[in-house]
């Protein structure tokens, strides 16, 4: 009976599996400018929104979806755009991810977060930080891409 109900649980999973890809995809539109190394999108409203990953000033950026113009950019005045790697969100915050860490040395990594009122209601945010660091990583010398502590 238990190896009826996994097979069956098992053939249910590859058929949803096989839903969710996406076929013809094609290249709708380039990024503009402002956006030259784009490392995480997030959809929200209708709207397209990005940051860089490094280097950047601490943007997001709302694109339009159908033609990718670029509709506004949204700073956030108290942070710092180390290296960002996705954008996230739940039913009250937009969540970025400021743990790039490819040399393995960072000390300050951290989730930045923005409540979606202030978002949506303004082009310069504050945020809060939930800051953290990874339990059994003792070594902060520089060892790039050679080591378990990037995200």
């Amino acid at each position: 009976m238990i190896k009826k109900i996994v097979l069956l649980n098992l053939l249910i999973l590859i058929k949803f599996i096989g839903f969710s890809q996406i076929e013809d995809f094609k290249e709708k539109f380039e990024l503009p400018n402002e956006v030259a190394e784009t490392s995480g999108l997030l959809f929200l409203n209708g709207k397209i929104i990005t940051h860089n990953d490094s280097g950047d000033a601490p943007n997001l950026y709302e694109l339009d979806s159908l033609t990718g113009n670029l509709l506004r950019t949204i700073n956030i005045s108290n942070a710092t755009n180390l290296d960002w790697e996705d954008i996230t969100e739940d039913e009250t915050y937009i969540y970025i991810g400021d743990f790039g860490n490819n040399n393995g040395n960072r000390t300050d990594l951290k989730i930045v977060r923005i409540t979606k009122a202030d978002y949506l209601n303004s082009n310069s945010v504050t945020a809060d930080f939930i800051t953290f660091s990874y339990e059994d990583q003792t070594d902060f010398s520089i060892r790039t891409n050679q080591h378990n502590f990037d995200a």
